[in-house]
Parts: C-alpha cells; structure tokens; sequence
C-alpha cells in the first residue's frame, strides 16, 4: 500500500460513500414528510385509508437514523487520510480549513435565504391552533437564535436547535465534534488502540445524557457514532495497526448480516411512535448505536469484500445514486423549510390526511429536491469547485469498487 504524505494529499475517494450520503439525505427528507403527515392526521379519526397509508410508509419513522449514517461516513471519510498515513500523522491545519470551506459556506448561504429572504414571510397574520407542534416549527428568528447560529451553538439550546432552519442542529452538532478527532480521537487511538478509542468517545457522548438528562447540546452523544466511523477506516486502511490487521480477516458480510438481523428484531419488538419519537429518546440510544455498528461493518465490508457486497455495490454507485449523492449537503440544508411551509398551509386550510400525504409526498418532495439542486448549483458546487484549486497537485484516486 503506498504510503502517503502527511495531511489529506493523494486522498481516496470512495464512490460508493457518495451513493450512501445521497441516499441518506434522500431518507431524511422523507422522514420529515412522513413526520408533516402524521401530524396532520393525529387531529383526524384513524379510517381505513390512513391505516393503509401507515402500513405503506412503514420505513418513513425510521429516517432519523440517516442522521447517525452521516457521522458515521464523515468519521470514516475524514480518518482515510490518516489511517493511510503509517505514522497515523494529520496536518491540523489543513485539515480545519477543508472543513470550513467544505461546510460553511453553504451552510451560511442556507442561513442567509432562510432568515433574510423568507423567513419575514412566514405566516403573516396567520392565527394557528394551539399546537405545541406548529408553534414549535414555526420559523422564529430573534438575535439570540440568529447569534446562536451563526457561531454554530444553536444546539446548545432547545430554544434554538429548531429554528430557522431545524435539520441544522446537527450541522452545530458535526462541526463541534470535528475540534474532537485531533486533540482527542487521534491521540487515544495512537496510545490505546481502536477499542478503547471507541469506548473513551462513547462514554464522553453519553455521560452528559445521564447526567443533566435533557439539559445538555442536542446530539452531543453522537462523538461515539462518529468514533465508529473512524474506527472503521482504521481497519480498512491502517497498515501498522495490529488490531486493525486482525479485523481484515474477519468475514465481514456475515457480521453484515448479524446486524441487520439484529436491528430487525430491535426495531420489531421497540417501534417507533409519534414519527419516531419514543425511539430516538431510547436509554442511551442504543438503537442509534446499532445503526453506527452496521453502517459502519457495512462500509468495511464493501471495502475488504467487494465482490460480496456486488449488488448493493452496483446500486450505491449508479449514476441516479452517485448524482443524489453530489447535493446531497444541499438537499439536508434546503428540503426542510420547503416542507415545513407546505404542511404548514395544508394544517392551516385543514386539509385531509390522504390529500396531504399526497401532496407532501408527491409535490412537496420533488420541489424539495428541485430546490436543493438549484441551490447546489448556485452555491455548493462553486465552493468545491475553489476550493479544488488548491489543491490541484494532490489528485485524488478514484476507488470503484
């Protein structure tokens, strides 16, 4: 394996992470339809139409999960350049300013046409139902909440998380955890090896959950789920580390397998409700954590036996995939506010359940993914596009597996 120069030059890229960040994207986007809708029929009686369009959107509560397959790619993503290195070494430096330029320019350019240019529209002179729900959603954009996101806290405070623009806490949540992978992650795995890594990172996520309960920042356990993905570069990539060796060697498609049998009976016996509610406030959030586990045996497994993992392989990197997978970003910034506005109409002019299932599902997301593309178009691909002028001379290899 040749070894590379210290920082992210001669860096990988994996086509098929690109398919699964598209395809994530795509699955949280239908969360929150399915989360509009539910909220909408809630205030009706269940007939047998709604309980069919239940059973057919049986998968939709489970898409807050997508959120737990970001940080475990982006933990595996940011740790191959590292891993490849033998001395384990990172440029800090560089490695900060590719994730500021990678992140935070389209996550202003979202901030900036949510707050500025549609924001002050929202629901003139509109008196809504007393429903802890839609006050909640509602776009409130006061100076602490605009502060607050500006200098990416606005996790912190439940006050915040949700405002302006809610699928944003975890943007706050990821970019904190990034400070975390230098001056933490990396030093335990360099003095304790993977497992111990991996166990120190999920006792300091979930610790603060059982301290202050609620009182804490919003997704602060997830430095665990972003340790597996770094975890799993290791194994994939490290030539010096021991464990990591001994991990090659396992059959990693059955352990594959293990786990999605596993997350089957979980998700059977403890379902979700209220759109998923009750599970993403599980104990610890042990469901979340088997979710990391697969995805991240899912991505060494797609690494170390190709051939194995063929069909999945061949879906993940098709070109529909891989494109979804290109704004993806894009789509988690702008899909929300879009659908929020419409189920907040289709709320407001009381709308039936079946109807907004339809036009959630069938106009509102298509005009959601419309939107993020125009906005990937406008804004995300011009920044890749800087950015990649610099670093001209460090061509990345291209891996299709």
């Amino acid at each position: 394996m040749e070894s590379p120069q210290v920082g992210e030059t001669n860096r990988i890229h994996l086509n098929f992470l690109d398919g699964m960040r598209g395809l994530a994207a795509l699955y949280v986007m239908l969360y929150h339809c399915y989360q509009f809708y539910h909220e909408i029929a809630i205030h009706y009686r269940p007939n047998a139409l709604q309980k069919g369009l239940s059973y057919l959107l049986f998968l939709c509560p489970f898409g807050y999960f997508a959120v737990t397959v970001f940080l475990v790619l982006s933990g595996y993503s940011l740790m191959i350049p590292v891993a490849r290195n033998p001395k384990g070494e990172m440029a800090v430096g560089s490695y900060f300013w590719r994730r500021a330029w990678r992140i935070l320019p389209p996550y202003y350019g979202a901030l900036a046409l949510w707050t500025l240019f549609l924001a002050p529209l929202f629901h003139p002179g509109i008196a809504l139902p007393a429903a802890s729900f839609w006050a909640r959603l509602r776009p409130t954009v006061n100076g602490s909440t605009l502060f607050s996101h500006l200098l990416l806290i606005h996790n912190f405070s439940p006050h915040w998380s949700h405002q302006i623009d809610a699928p944003m806490w975890s943007i706050a949540t990821e970019w904190q955890i990034y400070f975390f992978l230098p001056f933490f992650i990396l030093p335990l795995w360099h003095r304790y090896g993977i497992p111990k890594m991996v166990f120190a990172a999920m006792v300091l996520g979930f610790l603060p959950c059982l301290w202050f309960q609620r009182d804490i920042p919003e997704g602060f356990w997830m430095l665990g789920i972003f340790a597996l993905g770094v975890a799993g570069a290791i194994v994939n990539w490290s030539p010096t580390d021991r464990w990591a060796a001994r991990c090659r060697t396992w059959r990693w498609p059955a352990v594959v397998g293990a786990l999605g049998i596993a997350m089957v009976v979980l998700f059977a016996l403890w379902p979700p409700t209220q759109a998923g509610i009750q599970v993403f406030h599980a104990p610890l959030r042990l469901p979340d954590v088997l979710v990391a586990l697969f995805a991240t045996s899912f991505i060494v497994s797609c690494v170390q036996n190709p051939r194995a993992m063929r069909w999945p392989l061949r879906c993940l990197q098709s070109p529909p995939v891989r494109l979804l997978g290109d704004f993806s970003y894009s789509l988690y910034l702008i899909h929300y506010p879009v659908l929020n506005e419409l189920a907040h109409a289709l709320r407001v002019h009381r709308v039936g359940p079946a109807v907004s299932c339809l036009v959630l599902f069938g106009i509102g997301a298509p005009i959601a993914v419309l939107a993020a593309y125009l906005f990937y178009l406008a804004v995300e691909r011009p920044t890749l596009r800087y950015r990649r002028l610099g670093t001209k001379q460090s061509t990345p290899s291209s891996i299709t597996t």
